[in-house]
């Protein structure tokens, strides 16, 4: 004789399952937040040490220049313009930004 008062168990279908597993995947861990928090802030410094320099290095550049022209230095003056040039095309945070390559 079969019991009446005793509920059969329930089954879960299994597209909910799969939508708990894939909720669980979306969620970075812990790890990987601080991991992505270290990359951003040392973007951030080192962008911040690039603007730093540009300034020092453009003067120093600047003094050369008025010295090559006053000594009448036609190839130091073009290649000072050249790194004039150079330092003014280069982008910091589009260096920064690039993934850093081994060096091999």
């Amino acid at each position: 004789m079969v019991d009446d008062t005793i509920m059969p168990k329930r089954k879960r279908e299994t597209s909910d399952a799969v939508e708990v597993d894939n909720h669980k995947k979306a969620q970075p861990s812990i790890r990987q937040l601080r991991a992505e928090q270290k990359v951003d802030h040392g973007q951030k410094v080192l962008t911040r040490a690039f603007k730093a320099a540009c300034g020092p290095e453009r003067q120093k550049l600047g003094r050369r220049q008025k010295t090559a022209a006053s000594t009448k230095n036609d190839s130091d003056l073009k290649r000072i313009n050249a790194e004039v040039a150079a330092l003014k095309v280069s982008r910091p945070p589009s260096v920064i930004l690039k993934p850093l390559e081994p060096p091999c």
